[in-house]
């Protein structure tokens, strides 16, 4: 059976909706209201909400551009706060032990006498200062039994192995007076128990020392290793420094204290500068070089901090930092002065006066990048 189609038409008249409204009736009016935005609406709508939209965009740029510079600033300082926390820690420990000096026996350069804090001023000819220090370390440590006698000595006897390794860097230390705190440095090249000892070789390294160990001759004639008055500690040396001809700014840290040639090893990025300077009580000196009115009390803050004798009593720290970014805020024409220009070398910061940054190139570490 075929299928019908049903097709329904529905006429309009005039003045009538769609939905059976007929002009001026409430139906018709509600309607009308509901016509659409112009085109000219529409444009004006649009420029509005840009202009909204601009002005939430430009304050949400200065926000994050604050909170960036704010973030640099305060990275900055916990990087200066850390850098100068670590050395100055490594300075206060510097001589532990080992009182003033010790010795030791590079094959390089014969027996010599070091100082356990130096300082190489003006370091790499590039303004900044390189710092040693050398300690004790007594978590490991033994009391020597015996030794070879008389010198030269070739190996020590302890009664415990002390927590040493082979190759362990030690400093042999009198511990008697008047002889307190005379010290060599010694490599342990092996650790063999005889009885109920323990037995260290000192053979040499080419580093710290050479055969039959001289630079230790001078605590042999002072007494015998075997009084329980010579100690073996661990020998920490370190030296600071920062990376010549680097615009980052790169801090290094030598385990060996400089002794070995290419054990630099990178600590921290942007520290730009680096001076001590240091306090030595010389006894009737009669020179008072930093004009204070104590004579045998005296600053070095230049190349005579190298050549300066008698017993140092201060060390005073000054660290450059700067971010690797550039940072709105408060611009300065140079770097601070670590130095008194009216005693270039006799004062408690440094030598180092302001480097002027409008006219230093922008590769130079003194510059953000």
């Amino acid at each position: 059976m075929p299928r019908a189609c049903l097709i329904t038409r529905r006429r309009w008249g005039a003045g009538q909706s769609p939905d059976g409204a007929t002009a001026g009736s409430p139906l018709f009016s509600r309607l009308a209201a509901q016509a659409g935005l112009t085109l000219i609406e529409l444009m004006i709508g649009l420029l509005l909400s840009s202009v909204v939209l601009a002005f939430a965009f430009a304050i949400y740029g200065r926000t994050a551009a604050a909170y960036r510079d704010q973030r640099l600033a305060s990275e900055t300082q916990d990087n200066l706060v850390a850098v100068s926390g670590l050395i100055a820690s490594e300075l206060r420990r510097a001589g532990f032990l080992i009182a003033k000096t010790y010795r030791m026996a590079p094959a390089t350069a014969g027996t010599i006498d070091l100082r356990a804090l130096e300082v190489n001023n003006n370091a790499e000819t590039e303004g900044s200062d390189l710092i040693r220090v050398a300690y004790a370390d007594t978590s490991a440590n033994t009391r020597v039994t015996m030794t070879p006698t008389p010198c030269p000595v070739t190996y020590s006897m302890g009664a415990t192995n002390g927590g040493f390794q082979a190759g362990d860097l030690v400093f042999a230390v009198r511990m008697d007076d008047p002889f307190l705190g005379q010290a060599c440095a010694l490599t342990i090249s092996s650790i063999t128990q005889v009885g109920s000892e323990f037995r260290f070789a000192h053979t040499a390294d080419g580093v710290f020392n050479i055969a039959n160990n001289p630079q230790c001759n001078p605590l042999c004639t002072t007494g015998d290793w075997f009084d329980s008055n010579t100690v073996l500690a661990r020998a920490v040396m370190r030296a600071y420094r920062i990376l010549p001809a680097d615009s980052r700014g790169v801090l290094q840290m030598s385990p060996s204290g400089g002794a070995v040639a290419g054990d630099w090893q990178d600590v921290a990025l942007g520290v730009v500068d680096l001076q001590v300077a240091l306090q030595l009580f010389q006894a009737g000196n009669l020179v008072d070089e930093d004009a204070d009115g104590n004579p045998e009390l005296d600053w070095f803050s230049s190349d005579n901090m190298e050549t300066a004798t008698g017993e140092i009593r201060l060390a005073r720290l000054s660290v450059l930092s700067r971010s690797l970014q550039n940072a709105i805020g408060p611009a300065t024409t140079t770097t601070p002065d670590f130095c008194d220009t009216a005693r270039l070398a006799n004062n408690n910061q440094g030598d180092h006066c302001g480097i002027v940054l409008p006219g230093t190139s922008p590769s130079s570490r003194y510059r953000s990048e």
